[in-house]
Parts: C-alpha cells; sequence; structure tokens
C-alpha cells in the first residue's frame, strides 16, 4: 500500500497506524506509526504478506494518544493505493537483487590478493560459485517461492561467510609500520611510533600505549602480528625498535 499524508499541526506521533489489512479474525496487517513531515506532502509505503487466501478489509486511519488537541496530530490523506505482488515474481526479484549484491562484491575485487590481510583467491572464487548456483536457481523453470527463498538466504550466507573469511596471514616475524591517514591532521603518510613506558605511563594502564606522528621525535619503531590462536583475523599487536 502506499498513500500521501500531510501533517497539518501537533507534535505527537499517533499511537497506532490503522493503515493496512484487518483479517476477519482480527489480525492487523498495518503500516508503522509515524510523524511525518510537518505542512508539506509525505508519502509512506509498507507491505505485508498474507501466507493463504485471507478474508478482511484494507483499513485507513490513525488511533491517537490520550493527550490534548493542541499536541495531537492533525493528518490530511490523499493517493491511497493498493498494490498486489506475486509471491513467485517477489522471492525471484529479491534472490536477482542479493545476486546483484555478491556479483558486485566479486567483480569489486576490493583488498583481494597475495599481500598480509588481503582476501584470498579462494575466498572470492568460493562466493563466486555460490553466485552461480543462486543464478541457476533463479533461472530455474520450475522454480518455486520455496526455492528461490532457498537460494537468496543461501546466498546471503555466502556473503557474510566471504565478509567473515581469513586473511592472508603475515609471516612469522615479518615486520609492519602503523601509518598515520589522518586527513586534517599534522604529518599525514608519516609512520607511528609508540612513546616509552615511562611517557605512556604503563605501569598504570598496560593497555593504553601512547603514540606519537610526529618525524623524528621518537625512535622508529616497527610492529608484529601474531594470529590468536583458534581465532581468525584476531592477532596480538607488539612492537620493537626498528
Amino acid at each position: 500500500m502506499t498513500f500521501d499524508v500531510y501533517r497539518a499541526s501537533g507534535t505527537s506521533k499517533p499511537k497506532s497506524s490503522k493503515f493496512g489489512f484487518i483479517s476477519s479474525s482480527g489480525v492487523s496487517y498495518c503500516s508503522t506509526p509515524n510523524l511525518y513531515t510537518l505542512n508539506g506532502w509525505q508519502k509512506e509505503s509498507f507491505s505485508f504478506t498474507l501466507s493463504s487466501e485471507t478474508t478482511g478489509n484494507f483499513s485507513i486511519g490513525f488511533a491517537s494518544e490520550h493527550v490534548g488537541s493542541s499536541v495531537c496530530a492533525y493528518f490530511f490523506i490523499d493517493n491511497i493505493k493498493v498494490y498486489y505482488l506475486d509471491p513467485l515474481a517477489g522471492a525471484k526479484s529479491n534472490l536477482t537483487a542479493v545476486i546483484g549484491n555478491a556479483t558486485a562484491i566479486v567483480e569489486g575485487r576490493v583488498n583481494v590478493g597475495t599481500a598480509p590481510f588481503q582476501r584470498t583467491e579462494t575466498s572470492v572464487n568460493t562466493l563466486n560459485n555460490a553466485i552461480e548456483t543462486a543464478q541457476a536457481a533463479c533461472d530455474a523453470g520450475g522454480a518455486t517461492e520455496e526455492s528461490l527463498v532457498s537460494a537468496k538466504a543461501t546466498l546471503e550466507a555466502a556473503i557474510a561467510a566471504y565478509k567473515e573469511a581469513a586473511l592472508v596471514v603475515p609471516a612469522e616475524g615479518q615486520l609492519f609500520n602503523i601509518i598515520n591517514i589522518s586527513e586534517g591532521y599534522n604529518y599525514k603518510g608519516n609512520a607511528v611510533t609508540f612513546k616509552s613506558a615511562v611517557d605512556a605511563d604503563l605501569s598504570q594502564n598496560p593497555t593504553k600505549m601512547g603514540y606519537n606522528v610526529a618525524p623524528g621525535s621518537y625512535l622508529p619503531q616497527a610492529v608484529t602480528f601474531t594470529a590468536v590462536p583458534d581465532e581468525t583475523n584476531i592477532y596480538y599487536l607488539s612492537y620493537t625498535s626498528a
């Protein structure tokens, strides 16, 4: 359903919305109440799903809170429309959208390579295979709503797995610099160097290492990453004078 709504006055959001469908058994499928734009038209849209043939009536309106008339919102409503979307077509459209999202990830190849902390080609190929499987389900002549919904859930799980997949692990003892990339801050592009234990007062807070980005103020230092056992993409961080 869609409708245009204009709030003429008032500051209190309706207690509930009556815009939607109410079944003969009393089950309501209505929009979420909103305060809407003051002195301006705003289009509201929402959808609901009926799993089987259902009798009932379409409903229009709002229920207000128990507040004074000066606070209670006053609305004008116009251009009410009701649309029907075939469940099979809707499931196919939803799956197609997820396939598009997954394809953009594969084709974008953001942070994919063989360097430490990059995504592996294996994880890209795994997601690509999931896309092909989902596309086959979408194109199947005998596709059902259930099969398309299942294919969408499977592909969404594959996208989530891709985002959480193990990155390339740095070699043992490999040294790194942490570079300041802050915009609008002095010394952008310089390596971050940690302050001494005395300066950072590590005895009071050993987890809060002070650091400095001004070049030449402290000795250059390098960082090593040691993988935390039984964890993915989580490392212990240590530093040493280089």
